[in-house]
């Protein structure tokens, strides 16, 4: 987990929370700002996910590419001093 997640999970929680106290003290500014507040939460907590995602797999290919050789085109298979018509 990292921080853009949490951040983003505590705002997705508050900003429904100041929806329903705005409602209940009939404040029409507070649950406008709550709904921006659960927005923005949900927007964090998808930049963390994607984040920790990108890291996971960047931490794979490092790990899993370290040990295997780089192939070069002529081992693949690729001819490149073909003789040309």
């Amino acid at each position: 987990m990292n921080k853009d997640r949490d951040d983003g999970a505590a705002k997705e929680i508050e900003g429904p929370f100041q929806v329903g106290v705005g409602e209940v003290l009939t404040d029409a500014q507070l649950p406008a700002e709550g709904r921006v507040e659960g927005a923005e939460g949900g927007h964090h907590k998808a930049i963390g996910v994607l984040t920790d995602t990108l890291s996971k797999a960047d931490a794979r290919l490092l790990t899993e590419g370290a040990d295997k050789p780089e192939v070069k085109p002529q081992a693949a298979g690729v001819l490149t001093d073909a003789p040309r018509e």
